[in-house]
């Protein structure tokens, strides 16, 4: 639902950073965890939180992008969700051999 919004509204949320960060949230919260294995965990949560980092920069960069095109009046191109879109149904397409229609990734 919310990748439906986001595709015909133009991005205004980016979901991966929301939906990442509450799926991480379990990864340093667990009790009965040793020290050892509470640092690995916080390492894990460490690397998670770069590559969040680089997802969000990339956000951003397309939508600045975005904003820019359509200041100068040119084709404003694509959002990010379309982008995202495009790059998941070449990666089906070229590792598994799998053509996916468009109607695939409506909301």
């Amino acid at each position: 639902m919310v990748q439906g919004n986001n595709q015909s509204l133009g991005s205004p949320v980016n979901r991966i950073k929301i939906t990442g960060f509450w799926a991480s949230r379990s990864l340093t919260q667990s009790p009965n965890l040793t020290f050892t294995q509470r640092l690995r965990e916080w390492w894990h949560y460490l690397v998670f939180r770069s590559v969040m980092f680089s997802l969000d920069l990339a956000f951003w960069k397309n939508k600045i992008s975005l904003w820019i095109r359509r200041y100068l009046g040119l084709r404003p191109g694509e959002g990010f969700e379309d982008e995202m879109e495009r790059t998941m149904r070449g990666l089906a397409k070229s590792n598994l051999g799998v053509d996916v229609s468009s109607s695939a990734f409506e909301g």
